[in-house]
């Protein structure tokens, strides 16, 4: 391997994690606008690169030609490409919450929300980092709780069950920490 790798915005469609034998050692986004150099460990013996689709542009000249990935890969060779399989996440390797503890890699998450009777709830995203939340099966959208605009992903009542109901937590730093709320927040 390499002792760095080198993202730029015009590479770089939209963002990448960095992980070296499953530990986070950087990241990159085009929406920073400025080139990136991530150090390698030199002891690794694995490299993975998580790219993500941040949604598409709508305005301006980048509108033409929107094009998602790494438009020129920062090694050389022939590499291993795999979707995350979030149709079906039987095959998703499900890690505890720990408080206190953060693996800085992305990691996914199964618990349950307790409900006595179904209403319209939101879900705080202050303790967590960027990634995407699932109710009973149903995507409720994705956060970045440092950039937001929004930091809490609104539950529909129609989403939730009397008891026991099913959240998945996808966060891309491993980070966790969510709280049901009555109201959004914004700030």
């Amino acid at each position: 391997f390499p002792d760095r790798l080198a993202f730029s915005p015009s590479t770089l469609r939209d963002r990448v994690q960095v992980l070296a034998d499953g530990v986070l050692v950087g990241s990159a986004y085009r929406g920073d606008a400025k080139n990136v150099s991530i150090a390698l460990p030199s002891s690794m013996t694995r490299l993975d690169l998580l790219v993500e689709n941040c949604g598409r542009v709508n305005y301006g000249r980048e509108l033409v030609d929107d094009r998602k990935g790494l438009l020129e890969p920062p090694l050389d060779g022939t590499p291993s490409v795999s979707c995350l399989p979030l149709a079906d996440l039987s095959a998703i390797e499900w890690h505890s919450i720990q408080p206190g503890r953060s693996p800085a890699a992305p990691r996914f998450y199964r618990g349950h929300l307790q409900v006595d009777a179904a209403h319209d709830t939101y879900l705080d995203t202050r303790g967590l980092s960027k990634g995407f939340i699932w109710v009973n099966g149903q995507n409720l959208g994705r956060f970045w709780e440092t950039r937001g605009p929004q930091h809490t992903l609104y539950v529909p009542a129609p989403y939730l069950r009397r008891g026991a109901n099913e959240v998945i937590i996808l966060d891309l730093d491993g980070r966790t920490g969510l709280e049901s709320v009555a109201r959004p927040r914004w700030n």
